[in-house]
């Protein structure tokens, strides 16, 4: 949420209900600091208190097969939390987002109503506001204010319920959720005082798949006199709040309080593009690519937009960058290689990879990923020299073993699959997958280095370490068992 949001919706709050205290729930902010929250927040006369707790834990399964909602830990455990370490003694509270804006119908505020309620428990039904701007168009971001949003369907989309509590009237056994608390009935006589607007223009594209793809799937559209209607209780609400001198004269505050910080432009250079002002667009990239240089999704963005405004030789010189950026960085460079092989363009990955090691000749994992290029090509020899580089310059996972033991064997180089092999077992093997490549590729040199009875015993007691391992995992299948068992023989 930028930051001039986060302000706005507390001064409504503070000037509609009579709110006095924030607390904040920061869920990993990237664009601003919590004294940048502070610093906004400061700026409104009325709140006296503001707590902003760290909850750096992700949002969890939003839908259940059965379309249940029981596993938002993120929203759950916050809303516990605030409860019983922050709010046990509060006289009331809100519940509410940044783009959610009650409204009273009756007169008193919702603080008021909630302390007054019978049950401390007032629970009320809304209605979006949809993404309509007069003339159709998307505003810059630092211009985006819950204003911006004023028309409603004419057929009232409801929004999920809201509500507020008094805390020092319920009991330890009730808990709050999203939408509701449970173990306490809501007053009727004082719900129906209220109702609430969810402002569906107050996402932040960009910044999260499931918003981006909400946002690209209702864009921005003038209202139809047919179909929309300005809300007139929200006009009303807001109008109040703008006949404030000290609310009319506020100071400005930047979205993301952070113009230093590559990411927080790349951001707002998105929020541009998707605009529809690409000029704007590539500025905050190139601002973005000046703090960052060396990242490549910026030049590949870059090149997107360069390539939709029909300059096409930029968006080609912007992708090259890119890619010899990531050429650059050995993990991407392997990450080129796979994707490569994948695409089934065996030349190209080799290409990659020898491209990538004239840049850093020292590393392992690109040694490994041209072990795996020279593979994909059936160049065993040249496979297993790199794979056996890679091991040399130190690296040294169960991967590496794994693929260096195969690539010997496919060189025809049994001890020094042996080697290899040895040392996959001697890192730790603690998965089902990787003890199955384990066992074929010790059987697979025993195979190559004995003959006659000795290579039948080998295979027989391999058989059987085998079956004791793999037995004890629910992936091992009943041919996998057979497989060894065959070569066991009789228990």
């Amino acid at each position: 949420n930028p930051l001039h949001w986060i302000r706005d919706w507390a001064w409504f709050y503070v000037r509609t209900h009579g709110t006095n205290t924030i607390l904040f729930y920061d869920n990993g902010s990237q664009f601003y600091s919590k004294q940048d929250i502070r610093d906004a927040l400061a700026t409104v006369p009325g709140l006296d208190l503001l707590a902003i707790p760290d909850w750096p834990y992700r949002f969890g399964a939003p839908n259940g097969p059965l379309g249940t909602n029981d596993s938002r830990f993120s929203q759950r455990g916050m809303l516990e939390h605030a409860r019983h370490r922050f709010l046990q003694q509060a006289a009331s509270v809100i519940h509410v987002d940044i783009d959610e804006l009650a409204l009273p119908l009756a007169g008193a505020g919702l603080h008021e109503a909630a302390e007054a309620a019978r049950t401390g428990y007032v629970r009320f039904g809304g209605q979006w506001i949809e993404r309509l701007t007069e003339d159709g168009a998307l505003p810059p971001l630092d211009q985006i204010t819950h204003e911006t949003w004023r028309y409603r369907l004419k057929s009232r989309r409801a929004a999920s319920p809201k509500w507020a509590v008094s805390p020092r009237k319920h009991a330890p056994k009730v808990f709050w959720t999203v939408h509701r608390v449970y173990g306490r009935k809501p007053d009727a006589e004082a719900s129906r005082g209220f109702s609430h607007r969810h402002l569906f223009g107050m996402k932040t594209p960009d910044t999260d798949a499931r918003n981006i793809k909400r946002l690209d799937n209702t864009p921005t559209m003038a209202p139809d006199p047919a179909l929309h209607e300005p809300d007139p209780e929200l006009a009303k609400a807001l109008g109040r709040l703008r006949a404030d001198p000290a609310f009319a004269n506020r100071p400005p505050v930047a979205p993301f309080a952070r113009p230093g910080d590559p990411l927080a432009a790349r951001v707002l250079a998105g929020e541009a593009y998707r605009a529809g002002r690409p000029v704007r667009a590539l500025e905050l990239l190139d601002l973005a690519i000046d703090l960052a240089p060396d990242t490549p999704g910026f030049h590949e963005f870059r090149a997107e937009i360069l390539a939709a405004q029909g300059a096409q030789k930029d968006a080609e010189a912007a992708l090259a960058k890119a890619h010899d950026i990531r050429l650059s960085n050995p993990e991407n460079a392997a990450v080129m290689v796979r994707a490569a092989r994948e695409e089934r363009d065996f030349d190209g990955a080799l290409r990659i990879a020898e491209q990538a090691l004239a840049i850093n000749p020292g590393s392992g994992i690109l040694h490994l990923a041209l072990s795996d290029a020279l593979a994909s090509l059936e160049r065993h020899a040249a496979s297993a020299d790199a794979a056996d580089r890679a091991a040399d310059l130190g690296l040294d996972s169960i991967r590496l073993h794994w693929r260096r033991g195969l690539a010997n064997i496919r060189a025809g180089r049994p001890e020094t699959a042996a080697m290899a092999y040895a040392a996959m077992r001697e890192q730790g093997i603690d998965t089902q997958v990787d003890w199955l490549r384990y066992w074929r590729g010790v059987m697979r040199v025993a195979r190559m280095t004995l003959t006659g009875p000795e290579l039948d015993s080998a295979l027989a007691d391999l058989g059987r370490q085998a079956l004791d391992i793999l037995c004890q995992y629910d992936e091992t299948t009943p041919a996998v068992q057979a497989e060894f068992a065959e070569l066991a023989g009789p228990a």
